[in-house]
């Protein structure tokens, strides 16, 4: 099964506040999970006050945000497909792929 996925982007680091023009969504199609992989559709994504941090571009006891990558973090979600042994259809994960459908 091949998913489109839809992914923020940061687009631009905020001058202050952060605006809505600051960020993008984006497609990519995903291909079927392979040996060891699965594909998960996020339920709850994190939105934590570290993050603003991230969005400035300095190095900290985490990396910046890249601009034009997915925006990483927390997220929780259920595994649609897999091709690993250890996880089924159906099983709730968390992990810190982040901003993301799939």
């Amino acid at each position: 099964m091949t998913v489109v996925a839809r992914q923020v982007h940061p687009r631009a680091r905020p001058g202050g506040l952060p605006a809505s023009d600051n960020f993008e969504l984006v497609e990519r199609s995903l291909p079927a999970p392979h040996s060891g992989q699965v594909l998960v559709r996020n339920l709850w994504l994190s939105v934590d006050p570290y993050m603003r941090g991230r969005m400035t571009g300095r190095e900290s006891y985490i990396p910046p945000f890249e601009i034009g990558e997915p925006l990483d973090g927390a997220a929780i979600g259920v595994v649609v497909e897999s091709d690993d042994t250890g996880l089924r259809p159906g099983d709730v994960v968390s992990h810190f792929a982040g901003w993301r459908d799939y």
